[in-house]
């Protein structure tokens, strides 16, 4: 029987095709829409959106919103609003083809605009409800009025028929349709939502060619013809004048309801061309494969491209640009962030790093190791790990072991009272194995010692430097086996009754426990009150600081920051650095990161402090300013803010940030360049891998990562890189 020849290898041989022939070409996405996204809302008062959406309509909040916040040259351009600080916050639409996206800009000129429904270029959201008469009722003292005629749902097929609808005016003047429908309703809706659909509905000019536009640009299905529109389907839009009026339904990719277009005639209509920045502006964003080829073809037929550029912008490591419908209807196009080969082979999200390492939907993946670190000797009880770092010279841990908490049962030992424990040095170096090396430190040490022990680095030369955050500590620099180097000092004079420092002062002031070296500049960077503070670390003579958004010392105000009331959503911009400042880090390329406790942010500058960019960590997360932020034993509101610390990974580009969120009991992973959220690990737990007010972390040489914990956990975990099948 002849040997059967494989398919592929059989043309190359027949087609006269050199050897390499054999190889298939790299795998090209199509230039397609992949699915709906969210419908975006411009609006005046982000809280106050969220409050009616979440609060009155029954959305929920997604942890991950799908526009970015913050503000960045990317950001400006990608809307056009260069200069401009953006809130986001995104709400989920149980069982509906997309989410609701409201966004705030900041600094920026904005121009509210009111638009009626009848105008081209709006767009309705439409949410299915099981019970009509719920929804209404919460929402009817809290709209800016109804559209549909009588002001009360009423039955768009007929008095005889079941479905009933109604349309009003959100708070910013967005229409919104209230519909119950019959029919299936989706596995992953909560038995207890009202919600359980939603769709969008676009307001067009002409009715034909944008049809046209939608099925042959971005792969929209008809789901039927043109038809004119009843005269109770025009007094449910509270068009009843409108004769003529047409309508057509449409099927975006993998959308499972039918959508709507609405030409409204003989009525006063004007075409909205409002920019994004403008509250009242509406846009619809549809994740896509490929979207510099999508742009270039649609560029090419004359679409119009309503980016900075006409090219797509990097923001939060994705693609994006926006177009204009034909009807000025602002649409945004999102790179799906899928690798092609993963949509051409597989739809598993699992990929390999360069490494080797897992990656799991853009983010490496970790297991702890349970069995790490050795027990500590001489009965020495393990306290809170505020601080850890990594010995360049030999991979060694260095952590900070802080007793000022400790438990009568956790250090009682002496004179053999009970059998565990008794209190153990402050600074631990631990090898690989988790076998304690040296040990030193702590009260009484010497006169210096800091009595809020905070941060504790080891520098390439082989020196260690500890730090505490109360007032009459400051920066020490010891030898490994704990003789003290050198004072940095700059503490306030202890005569001095009721001292109160400002964000001008740099001979001395309050806290100098979080700082970070800068060893090829010969420098410390201190985060102190709302700025970054830079001396000479030989002599210890100041050189430099800066504030927020890079704002000279002298800018930076000492009257209290604002408040907010958490009502869901992000906190308010602030161009001010917003205590707590938890950390700063530098990365290879010379970029400072500094973490806001205050406003879950991280603000990123040069070394001379222009400022770069600054993105948010679980930005809906109650940050350390909220009014009603509590503690840790709090009785009804828990610790807020989400920024502790932050290490860089240690892959050549430093391509992730790792960010301990004490509030979360999590470690967020960050792609670097974008901020974007990539994924994350832990939840609140005393099991080997999760967290209890996680508060500190460092990376080896090797990818391992360990974290430390304060409060009852008071421990050191390690997380090793998980390899990828066949990798080792």
């Amino acid at each position: 029987m002849p040997r059967r020849i494989p398919a592929l290898f059989a043309i190359a041989v027949l087609a006269g095709a050199p050897p390499h022939a054999q190889t298939p070409p790299p795998i090209t996405p199509a230039a397609r829409v992949v699915r709906p996204n969210t419908v975006i809302h411009s609006v005046a008062d982000l809280d106050r959106s969220i409050a009616f959406y979440r609060d009155g309509v029954g959305l929920t909040l997604d942890p991950s919103p799908a526009f970015p916040s913050g503000a960045s040259r990317e950001l400006g351009a990608l809307t056009r609003a260069p200069g401009a600080t953006l809130r986001a916050a995104t709400l989920r639409v149980p069982g509906g083809d997309v989410r609701l996206t409201l966004v705030q800009f900041a600094g920026a000129d904005v121009r509210p605009i009111h638009p009626r429904l009848q105008d081209p270029g709006n767009v309705k959201l439409v949410v299915r409800v099981k019970d009509m008469d719920t929804a209404f009722e919460r929402v009817r003292d809290r709209i800016g009025g109804v559209y549909t005629e009588g002001g009360a749902p009423m039955k768009p097929e007929g008095p005889a028929a079941v479905n009933r609808a109604v349309i009003m005016r959100d708070p910013d003047g967005y229409p919104l349709e209230f519909a119950f429908q019959g029919g299936p309703v989706a596995a992953d809706v909560p038995a207890t939502s009202n919600v359980i659909g939603g769709w969008a509905t676009f307001i067009v000019g002409d009715v034909t060619a944008t049809l046209e536009f939608y099925r042959d640009r971005l792969g929209f299905q008809p789901t039927g013809v043109p038809t004119t529109l009843t005269p109770v389907v025009l007094s449910l839009q509270g068009t009843p004048t409108a004769t003529g009026s047409m309508s057509v339904g449409v099927r975006p990719p993998r959308a499972a309801a039918t959508w709507r277009m609405y030409d409204f005639r003989n009525v006063e209509r004007t075409r909205l061309t409002g920019r994004l920045q403008d509250p009242g502006t509406p846009a619809v964003s549809f994740l896509v494969e490929n979207v510099p080829a999508l742009l270039m073809k649609l560029a090419g037929a004359g679409v119009i491209v309503d980016t900075d550029g006409g090219k797509p912008v990097n923001v939060d490591g994705r693609l994006r640009a926006f177009i204009r419908d034909p009807n000025g209807l602002l649409i945004e196009l999102v790179e799906t962030g899928e690798q092609p080969a993963q949509r051409a082979q597989t739809p598993s999200t699992e990929q390999r790093s360069q490494t080797g390492q897992l990656v799991e939907g853009g983010a490496p993946v970790f297991k702890v190791d349970p069995f790490w670190p050795k027990w500590l000797p001489n009965r020495w009880s393990m306290q809170q790990v505020t601080g850890i770092g990594i010995d360049p010279q030999n991979d060694h841990i260095w952590f900070i072991n802080r007793a000022a908490a400790a438990n009568p049962d956790e250090i009682g030992g002496d004179l053999n009272k009970i059998d565990c424990c008794i209190r153990g040095p402050e600074i631990i170096e631990l090898d690989q194995e988790g076998t304690v090396v040296r040990a030193w430190g702590g009260p009484g040490y010497l006169p210096e010692w800091p009595t809020a022990l905070q941060t504790v680095i080891a520098d390439a030369k082989g020196f260690i430097w500890v730090s505490g955050t109360a007032a009459q500590d400051s920066i020490l620099k010891f030898t490994k086996d704990g003789r003290l180097v050198w004072d940095f000092g700059h503490r306030p004079p202890k005569d001095i009754q009721n001292f109160k420092e400002n964000n001008q002062m740099t001979d001395y002031f309050v806290s100098k426990g979080r700082f970070q070296l800068d060893e090829a500049a010969n420098e410390i960077y201190i985060i102190n009150q709302r700025r970054v503070v830079i001396y000479d670390t030989t002599t210890g003579a100041f050189k430099r600081g800066w504030g927020g958004h890079g704002m000279p010392l002298g800018e930076i105000t000492n009257d209290p920051l604002p408040t907010y009331k958490w009502t869901g959503g992000p906190p308010p911009d602030e161009k001010n650095l917003v205590p707590d400042l938890h950390f700063v880090e530098i990365s290879k390329d010379r970029k400072v990161y500094v973490g806001e406790r205050g406003q879950n942010r991280i603000e990123v500058f040069t070394t001379e402090g222009r400022f770069l960019q600054e993105f948010y960590v679980s930005p809906n997360t109650p940050s350390q300013r909220a009014e009603d932020c509590g503690g840790l034993y709090h009785p009804k509101f828990p610790p807020c803010g989400t920024t502790y610390k932050l290490v860089l990974s240690r892959d050549p580009q430093q391509r992730y940030l790792y960010v301990a969120d004490g509030t979360n009991d999590k470690v967020w992973i960050l792609d670097r360049q974008s901020g974007r959220t990539l994924g994350s690990f832990g939840r609140n737990g005393t099991y080997a891998g999760q967290f209890h007010w996680i508060n500190a972390i460092a990376m080896d040489s090797k990818g391992n990562l360990y974290t430390g914990e304060v409060e009852e956990n008071k421990r050191i975990q390690k997380f090793v890189p998980v390899m990828a099948p066949g990798r080792r």
